[in-house]
């Protein structure tokens, strides 16, 4: 498993391998160690060893220029129907906050360009100069082929475009959703979205078209169906999971949608890799 003495990952994205596309792989942001680790997802935890071992391969290192990373805190990876990764992006934080595209091609990752800085504005729609603070989690609505975004420290979430150009904020009208730290995020079906909040001690419902909240889970709380603290959330059937951190446990809420599934999900290989269950 990963290093921590210099802290903890904070991102775990599992999807196909970008040099072999029938093979799951789990990609993790190792945030302190400025890099993305690639690992195997064993068949059996228990009785097979590489669920131990050090990662098939890694990239990323400490600095500000391209293909470099402070922080990083998620990665989304974009694959065909037949589990072809196109394109990795990847998030980071630290003053250096935006997200980098890796195109996957000839055996190598290669970062072609990034998009976003730190700051609190607006940003123009249309532009790639997409204002962040703490891009902390990050997901492709394959569907529409955008890229959504938690923009944790400016409270709201970033629609955008493949190319990283902003269609639209959730978050910043009143008439919208409102967020306090949003962490955790997963797609459903029919355009909406799960999004954890950190201070918020609850899980919002948002439709992605006109930002609204569609429904609330839990509260600040201790008790059974309250939240601590929650720093993520995915969805499995019609139920929400979600990483009650303040209350070193796990959640489940009934929520009566399903998952949005990449095409990928569908390849025999990898049902246990993200894939439908």
């Amino acid at each position: 498993m990963p290093e921590w003495e210099l802290g903890k990952p904070t991102g775990l994205s599992v999807g196909p391998s970008p040099f072999e596309p029938g093979t799951p792989v789990l990609y993790v942001a190792d945030t302190h160690y400025h890099r993305v680790a690639v690992y195997p997802i064993p068949n059996n935890a228990d009785s097979d060893g590489r669920a131990s071992v050090e990662p098939l391969f890694s990239f990323g290192e400490y600095g500000t220029g391209l293909g470099q990373f402070v922080y990083v805190t998620d990665v989304a990876i974009d694959a065909d129907e037949t589990g072809r990764v196109r394109r990795l992006y990847v998030s980071e934080y630290g003053g250096n906050d935006r997200i980098t595209v890796f195109e996957v091609g000839g055996g190598q990752i290669v970062p072609k360009f990034t998009f976003g800085y730190f700051s609190d504005g607006l940003g123009v729609v249309g532009s790639s100069a997409v204002p962040f603070e703490r891009p902390q989690a990050i997901e492709i609505e394959h569907e529409a082929r955008e890229l959504i975004v938690l923009d944790t420290c400016n409270h709201r979430i970033a629609r955008l475009n493949m190319e990283g150009e902003l269609i639209t904020w959730i978050g910043d009208d009143p008439s919208e959703a409102t967020f306090l730290n949003p962490q955790g995020l997963v797609l459903l079906e029919g355009r909406r979205a799960l999004v954890a909040e950190f201070l918020g001690n609850r899980v919002q419902m948002v439709d992605l078209d006109s930002g609204k909240s569609v429904a609330t889970y839990g509260q600040a709380g201790r008790m059974p169906g309250e939240l601590a603290s929650p720093w993520a959330v995915t969805a499995i059937g019609n139920r929400a999971y979600v990483l009650d951190s303040g209350n070193n446990r796990v959640q489940g809420f009934r929520i009566g949608a399903s998952r949005l599934w990449p095409a990928w999900s569908r390849v025999a290989s990898l049902p246990h890799a993200g894939g439908r269950p």
